[in-house]
This record gives C-alpha cells, structure tokens and sequence, in this order.
C-alpha cells in the first residue's frame, strides 16, 4: 500500500482526510505539526505530503517542508479555491495545489499526478513444488533488487545527460524566481514573479540591459507583440503595454479571471486557466472575446508560445513540450522530452521561441535554493 505524510492541525479533519485516503487505497501517517512530520518521514518514508492549509503561516510552513523534504511531492490543501493562492503555491513548489471539499476522483487524480501511483497489481502463480515461504521472500527480494538496479542506471544516465545538456545550452541568470520568457526579434524578456520584475536580455552576452519594476503586480506569463507587451499577473489580470522604456500600460482586461499562460498568434490572443485546465482562443477586443475554448490535454500548461504556425506549450509537471494541432488544439501531435530537467535541480516555469530554437527558464528545487537557469533547446525531437 503506498503511504503518504499528512499534515493537519486539526484532529478531526485529519481522521476525515485519513478516511478519505483509505477509501482510495493510499495509507496516511497523520501528525500535527512540524517535529511530528520530519519523525514520519525518518520513520515510515512516504511517497509524498500532504499539507492542509488552516491559519496565514502556511506560506512559510509549505517553504519549510520544501526545503527540508525536497524528495517528498508536497500537496497542498486549501481551505476554499482561490487561483490566485494556487498560483502562488505552485510558484513556491508545490507539486499540486487542491481545495476544499475533496471527492476521491479528484485526490486519487492528484495524487497520480504527484507521485505517479501504481494503477495495476502484479499477479504471480507459483509452481505447485516451491511453495516455501523463503522460496517467495528470495524472489521477490531479489525482483526487487533487479527493478532497483535498473531505476537506478536510469536514474544515473538521466542526470549526466541532462548534466552533459547543461553544460553545453545553459546560462545561469541573476535572479532565483523565473516565470516567463519571451523575445521581441533582438531581445528577451524574463520575469521573476518575485521581485515583480521584467529583465530585459541582450541575447548575445545574456547580460542584463534594463530592469522594469511593476510595483503592483507579479508578472506570471508574457506575450510580445509588434506595437505591444502583455504581461499576466498572478491574480490572472491581463495588461496590455506599450513597448516604451517604462512598458507603460495602456488597457487593463478584468474579464479572464485565473489566467496563467498566454500566447499571441498574429490576430487572435491565446490564454489557459488553470483552474479549469483549459485553453482559450480570443479576440483582442475591449472584452478579450472569446472565440473558442478547448480541454487542455497534457497536466498543467505553465506556458504558452506560438511559433512555426502552431501552438505550443510547456508541461511543466511533465517536463515536456506539447504541439497542438491547431485546428483542435486539444489534440497533441508531438511531445518533447525536456532532460535537460531530468536530474530534478530545476523545474521549468516559462518557454519562448527566439525564431530559430525554444528557450526555457527553469527555478532550482527547492525554491530559492540557487538562482534560475536558462536552457537552449535543439529542435524538438517529438516522442
């Protein structure tokens, strides 16, 4: 049975919650605070935590928990559902973000998602003759160690891969929390959601050649159009900028709530909302129109680019870059392994086409750790 931690204050939503795990067979070692998780995860190794959000320290008790356990998924249960806080969370590191109230469908979905929980039993019918108790312990022991082994050879040639990758394509930038990337034909533009910032690249030193401060938002996406910036706040408010030295705005869009990755086509603006895991086609107009709306088909969509006539963007949690077909863009044509993130130092959180080859930018593990890095990808190589 696959065990997790869970982190509850309260002793009965604690029993509830360890209810509800039981019932999709996942085992909960409960505690209240802190000490109680760190003895849990000495003790019983789970697969990954499970933290419920109940006072205004949960920011800092989910940092917490990310640095001390950085090899433990943490899932975070939110009181009641609030993007804007979702956004946050999963910006902090958080491998999911959930809310109140629960429904088995949507933990066992979340957990798979987490910590990829096995969907099907081995079943073994063992020759009438070898029947002894040590006989079935020496073969599965030794099934075990076989399985081991060749995780950990793949595991092993993962991460000097994507060593080998980083050496070659990478560029470490001044800043720790990344969340988009996007060029303009001679220049990129990054954003570091936390010092609510947009840094402003030259491509061929990737040294810094301007820092644009927007004291009242936290920059989550970008998109570059000719005579225009628009940027995605995480509250999921849509700004329109001119390209001017202070990225001036000049329109405001209110009316796509929970927005988090958007993308320019040429004539029509492309948006995800990530609480509904869907994607948006619309009109630049005063009321963002939309035109059409299609079911995300990867895990989460951190970003969206358009590029080569096609709409593409980035699985984070899957670390993969998705090509939509474009006239159904719930449908993927290829998908492109990143594993340059193999290793699990970084995790990426924005994507961009410079025209020639994909961009992204990826923040360490956990958060704050080191500062964010850069990566040049060749061309997809779609699986």
């Amino acid at each position: 049975m696959i065990s997790i931690a869970l982190l509850c204050a309260s002793e009965e939503k604690r029993r509830e919650m360890s209810l509800l795990l039981g019932e999709i067979g996942v085992l909960a070692y409960g505690t209240p605070d802190l000490s109680g998780l760190k003895e849990i995860i000495s003790s019983q190794k789970p697969r990954m935590i499970l933290a419920l959000e109940e006072d205004k320290d949960f920011d800092f008790l989910a940092r917490e928990i990310i640095a001390l356990f950085p090899a433990n998924p943490l899932i975070a249960v939110l009181k009641s559902r609030d993007a804007n806080r979702a956004v946050h969370l999963m910006l902090l590191g958080c491998e999911e973000v959930l809310s109140l109230p629960l429904s088995r469908e949507h933990l066992r979905a979340a957990l798979n998602r987490a910590g990829k929980l096995p969907t099907a039993s081995l079943s073994l019918v063992p020759p009438a003759s070898l029947r002894g108790f040590y006989f079935y312990a020496f073969f599965f022991l030794a099934l075990f160690a076989f399985g081991l082994a060749g995780w950990m050879i793949h595991r092993h040639k993962e991460t000097l891969e994507a060593e080998r990758l980083a050496q070659k394509n990478s560029w470490v930038l001044p800043y720790f929390y990344p969340s988009a990337i996007a060029f303009d034909g001679s220049h990129c533009w990054i954003a570091d959601w936390f010092s609510q910032s947009l840094y402003e690249h030259l491509t061929d030193s990737w040294t810094v050649k301007r820092v644009i401060h927007f004291p009242n938002e936290m920059p989550v996406s970008i998109a570059v159009t000719t005579n225009a910036i628009w940027t995605v706040d995480a509250s999921g408010k849509i700004v329109r900028r001119l390209k001017d030295l202070n990225l001036t705005p000049v329109e405001h869009y209110d009316q796509v709530p929970q927005t988090t990755a958007i993308a320019f086509d040429g004539l029509y603006l492309w948006t995800y909302n990530q609480a509904t895991k869907r994607l948006s086609k619309r009109l630049t107009n005063s009321r963002l129109s939309k035109v059409a709306s299609y079911p995300y088909p990867g895990a989460q969509a951190t970003a969206l680019v358009f590029a080569h006539n096609s709409l593409w963007s980035l699985d984070a949690p899957n670390r993969e870059i998705l090509l939509h077909d474009i006239n159904h863009p719930d449908e993927v044509i290829s998908r492109t392994p990143l594993p340059e993130y193999s290793n699990g130092k970084y995790v990426p959180t924005g994507l961009g086409f410079d025209g020639k080859h994909f961009w992204t930018v990826g923040q360490s593990l956990p958060p704050g750790s080191a500062k964010a890095i850069l990566f040049k990808h060749q061309k997809p190589e779609p699986r």
